[in-house]
Order: structure tokens, then sequence, then C-alpha cells
């Protein structure tokens, strides 16, 4: 073979072998896959933030976060100065306390549940159906309005020429997430009676005689109460001011004045004594048997706010979470013509508070016992 024979040939070869190369890349690529890559695992979405549910014990009873309330009122430290005026006294009754004889024991309208200590906590809606044109908006931490009673609890001013206002109000709250508003409400009750220590009144003569009292006394019977005798006085919203050791301090958005309250729930003309009553002639038309000084006329009138006929309510927001809720109200900060700040003598039961469980609305749903619903 000469020599150009021979380039050629090897040209060829060389063509040939580029060629088979190419093929098998080819067929590579078609046939084997690269290994896959390392996968990297997504973390699941958190769920929303819910309480967890109550632990209930084998007795249907509901577990409850510890609560420790204040044995003594405490002071806002924000505050230079607050001392304690003996001119106004406030008493403590929480909606769901123990029930007083002097109560209508007949009438319950809430439900509660026992915890692990026996504790009767109520049961209320986590929220309210703002499309419902009736029932409540908002619901109360002292004792609970009734048809014929403001309840709340009793303030006495025991000095008729005192002038103070309302303007803080401390509560020791466990969770305060719980709670999307809050407000303070003030009325005159002209039928409110002493609910305990506001007199400072000694036991009956006869209170020795216990249940023998009653073989010797005629039973009082009331068809229906006398209705809702109640002037108000002043409400407003509580603007969280400032924490302190486990006390939230609340400002009113509007000051509530406690001087020159009406003696009477009827506006009287000036010069009148008597107006409001029913004149004597209709009222014998009608009964003859009432007396016009009965208790049950039409105008009901005080002589001054020493009984505890002045009430305070706190009111409360849901906010739409589960769980048990515990309320104690610290102090009430008040203030004097001066500007200078005054808390109010304290009566009875200032260590009580106010226990709730706040269950699902649907718990509430007509057919549904909520206290099931919770034990579920």
């Amino acid at each position: 073979m000469n020599t150009r024979g021979f380039g050629q040939v090897k040209v060829l070869v060389i063509i040939v072998i580029a060629l088979l190369g190419v093929a098998g890349g080819w067929y590579s690529v078609r046939h084997f896959t690269q290994a896959p890559a390392p996968v990297v695992p997504v973390p699941p979405l958190k769920p929303a933030i819910n309480p967890p549910a109550p632990v209930v014990d084998s007795a249907g009873k509901i577990h409850t976060p510890p609560f420790v309330p204040l044995a003594a009122p405490v002071t806002p430290g924000f505050l230079n100065s607050v001392a304690i005026t003996p001119e106004v006294k406030i008493s403590f009754y929480y909606d769901g306390d123990e029930r007083t004889p002097a109560d209508d024991n007949g009438y319950e309208e809430s439900q509660s549940i026992h915890n692990d200590q026996d504790e009767a906590y109520l049961l209320m809606p986590s929220s309210i159906d703002a499309t419902v044109r009736y029932g409540p908006t908002e619901f109360e931490i002292f004792k609970n309005q009734e048809s014929h009673a403001y309840q709340g609890i009793p303030v006495s001013i025991l000095n008729a020429n005192a002038k103070y206002s309302l303007h803080y109000v401390g509560l020791k709250i466990n969770d305060p997430r719980m709670i999307g508003g809050l407000a303070v409400e003030v009325g005159v009750d002209y039928r409110a009676e002493d609910d305990g220590d506001v007199l400072d009144k000694p036991a009956s003569p006869q209170a020795w005689l216990g249940p023998l009292s009653d073989w010797f006394s005629p039973a009082t019977v009331y068809a229906c109460g006398p209705g809702l005798y109640l002037r108000p006085i002043g409400k407003s919203a509580l603007l969280a001011s400032q924490a302190e050791n486990g006390v939230t301090w609340y400002k009113l958005e509007k000051p509530i004045g406690l001087y020159n309250l009406p003696l009477d729930y009827c506006d009287k003309p000036a010069g009148s004594g008597g107006a409001g009553k029913k004149p004597k002639a209709e009222k014998k038309s009608e009964d003859e048997d009432q007396d016009e000084d009965d208790e049950f006329q039409f105008c009901a009138g005080i002589k001054d706010f020493t009984g505890g006929q002045l009430r305070f309510h706190i009111l409360y927001r849901p906010n739409g979470i589960a769980g048990s809720l515990q309320v104690q109200a610290v102090n009430f900060i008040l203030q004097d013509e001066q500007g200078r700040y005054f808390q109010p003598t304290m009566g009875a039961n200032f260590s009580r508070y106010y226990k709730a469980y706040l269950a699902d609305r649907g718990c509430f749903s007509p057919g549904k016992k909520p206290a099931d619903c919770v034990r579920q």
C-alpha cells in the first residue's frame, strides 16, 4: 500500500472511533440516569395556636391552672401616693359564688362544672355571636344582673360630702389573651339590700333559734318581686395602662364620678317631697289594703348611700379562646377634687375571684349540655 492510501485508512479509522464515542455517549444518556439528588424534607405547617383540651379525670372534673389570689390589695407603683379612705367601702361577690339564703335559689341561669379541687367553674361561651339580635354582648365577673336586681358589688359612701371619681381598676388575670375587651359600669339600685358586711349589722336576736324560728314565723311568699329600679351612673372602657407583679392596671377611658348621686329613682321637681308616688286615691282604688309606704310603691328612694345601693360591674368580652379564666379584682383607685389618689376600704371576700371555663360556643346549642361537651 502506498503512503497516500495508508493515510486515508488512518483518517477513516479516526472518524469511525469518533462516531462510536458519540453513539456510546448518546446511548448512556438515553438508557442510564444520574443518581437522584438528596430530598430535603419540608417541615409541616404549624397548626393554629390553641390551648390544650381540658384534662378531665375519671370523675368528670376538669383540671384548672393554679391561681393564687392576693390576700390584701396592692396599689399601682406608677402613682406617687395612694392612701386608704374610710369614706368608701367595697365588698366582693363574684358571679358563680355560693348563693346566700337571701338569693333566689330557685332561679339558676348559668351552668357550672367542678375542677379537681371540687371548685365550681361557670360554663360560659368562649365567643359571642355578633349576628344574634338578643342576648348578652359581654359577661359580668361580679354577681350577674337579674330581672329584678342589678347585682354587681356593693359600694358604700360613708361620707355624704365625699367627692371621689373612679380612675383605675387593678385586675389579676391568669391569661389576659382570653379577654378581648373590658369595661366598668356603675349604677344605683334603689331596691338593693345589704349583701353581708356593708352595714356590719349585728345578728338577729332570734338567730340562735335557727330552724326553730321557722315554726313560729309565717312564711313570706313572693309571687313576683318589684321591677328593676336602676339609675345608670356611668360606663367606661378599661384601657390597659401598666402591668406590675402579675396585676394589670386599667385606666378608665372616662372617669366616673361617685358624688352628687340622686337619692330617688324618680326625678322630683324642686320643692316636691313626694313626686313620683302614685296619688293616694289612685292607690286605694287599686288595692285597699296596700299601704302608701309599702316597699313596692311606685317611686323608690333611699336616705343615703351607706347601705351599698351604689353598685359596680366589671364586664368582659371573650376573645374566642377556650380554657379556664380566673380574675381577681385587686383594687379600685379613686381620685378626689384635689387630684389625690385613694383606695377604698375593703370589705368582705377580698380574696375571692371569678372562676369560669370558656367553652366553644357550639357547646351551648339547643339540646346540648355544655358540661358534657367539655368532658368529651
